[in-house]
């Protein structure tokens, strides 16, 4: 082989495992930390809601009218309705109700009955492992903060 060969080699060696270290550990790593960041931006969601409500009387109809109302500490702010990885959070309120959802990272729904999951009013926080989960609360409180 020649001199050239040999470099083409090992760098594509080099590329491979500097790639696989990088899907392997680091990217599972970095989207753990965005969703549990994603969750901490949620319950300030929450923390609106529960102020609006104890100002009101009642929850608001949409997020922006709880986050109109809300001190934020310095340099933050509510994004307009957004979980951390850029998608629309589903809000519903009839006033003395609310369901507040992250989609995750895919942004869909993933098939959860929220209905029965309210009904039955438990915390589901089962490992965090999946970044397309949903994150859920209720005015009862958290139904599922991560895991499928």
């Amino acid at each position: 082989m020649n001199r050239r060969t040999v470099l083409v080699v090992v760098f594509a060696g080099v590329a491979t495992l500097g790639l696989g270290a990088y899907f392997g550990r680091v990217r599972p790593i970095q989207l753990g930390m965005k969703q549990v960041g994603n969750l901490v931006h949620m319950r300030g969601y929450v923390a609106a809601l529960d102020d609006f409500r104890e100002a009101h009387g009642r929850y608001p109809q949409t997020l922006k009218e709880a986050s109109a109302d809300t001190k934020l500490p310095q340099g933050e702010r509510f994004v307009g309705g957004l979980d951390l990885w850029g998608h629309p959070v589903l809000y519903r309120s009839d006033g003395s109700t609310y369901l507040l959802v992250s989609f995750g990272r895919d942004g869909q729904p993933d098939g959860s009955d929220y209905a029965a999951m309210r009904a039955v009013g438990r915390l589901d926080n089962s490992p965090c492992g999946n970044p397309d989960a949903d994150i859920i609360f209720t005015e009862s409180g958290e139904l599922r903060t991560c895991g499928k």
